[in-house]
């Protein structure tokens, strides 16, 4: 992912509203260098999660769970209250605020499953840590 001025993205969540046009032109201009590939429309959700780390992975486990018409159950069985899950919506501005405000609900949660779509892992140690 492209470097890009996270305090100035983060800012867009005061917005209620962001059309693609506009989240990709206010992503563009805040790459630190512009000759720098176009930021992922995934961007703002990375940067609007208030940890130092986020870890989104598309891995065939969760898809294989998130895929189901249960989806909701089976994770909560799986995960408990570890795991947030998300409704499906279409990644950019809409899931980046949806995600802001359910975190917002539910601060210590570890995981974030987005319903078929992949799995956060919400950190403030660096990974290496992790695996220790």
């Amino acid at each position: 992912m492209p470097a890009v001025r996270l305090n100035e993205l983060i800012k867009l969540l005061e917005l209620d509203h962001l059309s693609d046009e506009d989240m990709v032109n206010a992503q563009r201009n805040n790459l630190l260098n512009s000759s720098a590939p176009t930021p992922s429309v995934e961007t703002l959700l990375h940067a609007l999660i208030p940890y130092k780390f986020v870890d989104h992975t598309h891995s065939d486990a969760i898809l294989s769970i998130s895929d189901q018409k249960n989806s909701k159950e089976i994770i909560s069985k799986v995960y408990g209250n570890d795991a947030l899950f998300i409704p499906y919506i279409m990644p950019g501005f809409i899931l980046a605020k949806k995600a802001r405000a359910y975190l917002e609900k539910n601060p210590k949660c570890k995981l974030m499953i987005l319903d078929k779509h992949g799995i956060l892992l919400l950190v403030t140690l660096q990974i290496h840590h992790i695996a220790q």
